[in-house]
């Protein structure tokens, strides 16, 4: 391989690895928006029929022990929907998810115009420096313009999907990343999007479901 393919195949897998891990920040961003809004509004309206039809009251110790009843689910719901509120609004997921995502389909044009570059330079046997050199300052000015940029987790969900493409294989062919941390990598990624959806109603719901069982 000479110098100019090395060059031209070094800046294509930076754009291919840049591009997919901001493809896969704004998927993560947008799933992260959607399960803030569900939960905002089913919360909203646990708390709501919370208030309507009531729940048992619940001392737990003994008679000066802590009493928990609907008052205390609707101030816990309530504290839920204020946090993710709060934290879900100020990060203005959906219109990162828009950027990145934008700067992904703009970065996988440049790619494919490499790919064309390279083509044609194979064809007339005559490297294309100047218009790889373009490219790659396009790509950088790309870089620079996108405000926003992708996480560590979204470059690794995509070396876990492409664990075995041969930019990413150690010499002796195997992937670089195992399956198990491939695995790891998805259970994160995922993790990332919907840990604080999660954690309310990880607390919420065994409250409400042990009230009601213990009336």
């Amino acid at each position: 391989m000479n110098h100019f393919e090395t060059h031209a195949n070094a800046l294509r897998t930076k754009m291919w690895t840049t591009a997919g891990a901001r493809f896969n920040a704004a998927r993560r961003l947008s799933l992260r928006e959607r399960c803030s809004t569900f939960s905002i509004a089913l919360l909203s309206l646990v708390a709501i029929a919370a208030g309507l039809i009531g729940l048992p009251t619940v001392v737990v110790g003994d008679q000066r022990g802590v009493t928990i009843d609907a008052a205390v689910v609707t101030s816990m719901i309530s504290v839920f929907i204020l946090i993710i509120s709060l934290v879900e609004g100020s990060s203005r997921y959906q219109v990162r998810s828009e950027r990145i995502h934008e700067s992904a389909s703009r970065l996988g044009n440049l790619r494919e115009n490499l790919e064309l570059a390279i083509a044609k330079s194979k064809t007339s046997g005559s490297p294309d420096y100047d218009s790889v050199e373009t490219l790659s300052k396009e790509y950088q000015a790309e870089i620079d313009s996108c405000p926003y940029n992708h996480d560590p987790i979204d470059y690794l969900r995509f070396n876990a999907a492409h664990r075995k493409s041969s930019e990413f294989q150690l010499e002796s062919g195997r992937p670089r990343m195992s399956f198990l941390r491939a695995v790891g990598v998805r259970v994160g990624y995922l993790g990332s999007a919907i840990w604080l959806s999660a954690l309310s109603w990880s607390t919420v719901v065994p409250v409400y479901v042990w009230l009601l069982f213990h009336a």
